[in-house]
């Protein structure tokens, strides 16, 4: 009897929910993923060379696997969408700081 022609790929699946910073644990790693998805339950399906990130059946993250410890794998995409998100988030939160110390100054008796 002969080989087969394709190989068979063994991979692992694994349920994972992401906590309160956009990383999934897998492995002794952390692969990063997009900031819209914290708190979530999501899965991950790893082979030797390669972590997949799914939500349900949509993969939203891809990263080479690390046979490391304690590493952490990002996409630099995943990081320049949350410093600009955060970086808007700063912006609206000054722009309401300022807007009620504004209002306060309007008050009788307030000091300029």
């Amino acid at each position: 009897m002969d080989l087969p022609v394709h190989p068979w790929v063994l991979s692992e699946r694994l349920a994972v929910t992401v906590g309160k910073t956009p990383y999934v644990h897998f492995d002794l790693n952390d692969y990063s993923g997009p900031h819209t998805l914290v708190r979530r339950a999501l899965a991950v399906l790893a082979d030797e060379h390669t972590v997949r990130i799914l939500d349900g059946t949509t993969e939203v993250a891809r990263h080479p696997r690390s046979w490391s410890r304690a590493e952490q794998i990002e996409q630099d995409s995943h990081v320049k969408v949350l410093v600009a998100h955060k970086r808007q988030a700063r912006a609206q939160r000054d722009a309401a700081a300022a807007q009620a110390v504004n209002g306060i100054s309007r008050f009788p008796g307030a000091s300029p």
